[in-house]
């Protein structure tokens, strides 16, 4: 994060402004459709009612980097098919103030055989 002076009092302009920078992936989110599909759905298009869950599951899945989230780690959670989201933690959280390269360019992920079946897997889980 990196916080820019821009406009001063001090210097005769007729504010104070500042000008914020922030890596995207610099915590929790949400990647709208349109992250990963060209046709996809822009964040602003997502109903606000697509973020209310009644039956969140959380996964723990320590992975290293450029690691993957498999179907295999699912496995273990009985609750998997109740669910509405999956949130996975990774532990990989650990980097982000001591080694920001490490954590903006080798994020675990979930993989794509995962992407291609969770669906038939969480039969419970929104879209």
């Amino acid at each position: 994060m990196k916080l820019d002076p821009r406009e001063r009092l001090s210097k005769g302009d007729e504010w104070n402004g500042s000008v914020l920078t922030i890596y995207l992936h610099a915590g929790t989110h949400v990647d709208a459709p349109w992250h990963h599909l060209n046709n996809g759905k822009g964040i602003d298009a997502v109903p606000i009612e697509d973020f209310i869950y009644r039956s969140p599951l959380l996964i723990d899945c320590p992975l290293g980097a450029d690691g993957f989230i498999t179907t295999a780690m699912l496995e273990a959670y009985e609750e998997l098919h109740e669910a509405d989201i999956l949130i996975f933690n990774t532990g990989y959280w650990k980097y982000r103030d001591t080694d920001f390269k490490q954590y903006a360019n080798h994020f675990p992920a979930v993989s794509p055989k995962l992407l291609n079946t969770s669906g038939r897997s969480c039969q419970t889980a929104k879209p």
